[in-house]
């Protein structure tokens, strides 16, 4: 799993040239940057509030004359104050300056405070997202093994029913055949229909199964078959023919506990043991399963 796509990375590009600016910003807004755009830095500004509020400074009274009257005496000390007035408006300028200074250069300090806690909440969010990358990664490989497992279970679990039987002569030359039936699987399998054929050689080397064709009339037989029990006997049929090679095939429909259909085929040459070789490389219908 990718954890830098396309957007991350131009989101991780813009906070780092962020990063840089602020950088910068308070390379220019440091102390010494200050004092060089503001004179009035440092000591300055107690020195310009001493002149401001006239410590340091000696004031001297003007002198009136007895022949004045206080008309012109106050003529006189308004043009006398003026100069006084201007330098004043200067200073009280320059002691601004200088506490605008001094709050700039703590604003330059708490921003770059500021910056610190953000690289190192950066540097948290990226080890963060790393690690529930890992974990995101980690849970979806547990849920898409988990799924398979889940997957695998009716494979695993099912039942796997199969059968065949066994012949008796009853009357010479016209065996019977008993239906056999069992559960080699791990669950319950639900038997709903079989077909069972009883012929000569001849006929299953010439042809498909019986069955195949859409008109065959399967017998229904509705019946649960346990799993790891004895095999059962479900039906006997009598030839209806004498017949030289017999045979004995068929089919069964089931569901397993899911309801999965499912079927399982057999032919058995009755009067051959165990040799099958006479009913070799015949259609595979006939040994086909599911």
């Amino acid at each position: 799993m990718n954890i830098w796509p396309k957007y991350q990375k131009y989101c991780t590009a813009c906070a780092v040239l962020a990063m840089i600016s602020v950088i910068l910003l308070t390379f220019l807004l440091s102390k010494d940057g200050v004092d060089f755009l503001n004179v009035f830095t440092g000591n300055n500004c107690a020195q310009d509030h001493q002149n401001d509020t006239g410590q340091g400074e000696e004031t001297r009274p003007s002198p009136i004359s007895s022949g004045d009257t206080s008309e012109a005496a106050d003529d006189r000390d308004d043009r006398h104050d003026l100069p006084k007035r201007a330098d004043k408006n200067v200073k009280n300028n320059d002691e601004y300056g200088c506490r605008l200074a001094a709050h700039t250069r703590n604003l330059a300090i708490f921003t770059g405070l500021l910056f610190i806690a953000t690289v190192g909440l950066i540097v948290v969010g990226v080890w963060h997202g790393r690690h529930l990358s890992d974990s995101v990664d980690a849970a979806e490989k547990l849920a898409a093994s988990s799924q398979r497992n889940v997957d695998l279970i009716p494979e695993i679990e099912r039942a796997y029913l199969s059968g065949g039987g066994v012949s008796s002569i009853t009357i010479p030359f016209m065996p019977a055949f008993g239906l056999h039936i069992e559960n080699n699987g791990k669950t319950p399998g639900y038997l709903n229909e079989y077909a069972l054929v009883l012929c000569d050689l001849f006929d299953v080397q010439n042809g498909p199964p019986e069955y195949l064709n859409p008109v065959y009339q399967w017998t229904t037989f509705v019946d649960r078959i346990s799993p790891n029990a004895p095999g059962k006997t479900i039906a006997v049929r009598q030839f209806a023919r004498i017949v030289r090679d017999p045979i004995a095939y068929g089919r069964f429909r089931y569901n397993d506990i899911w309801g999965h259909p499912y079927y399982f085929s057999f032919i058995l040459p009755l009067w051959s043991g165990d040799d099958h070789s006479i009913v070799a490389g015949l259609d595979p219908e006939y040994t086909r399963w599911t």
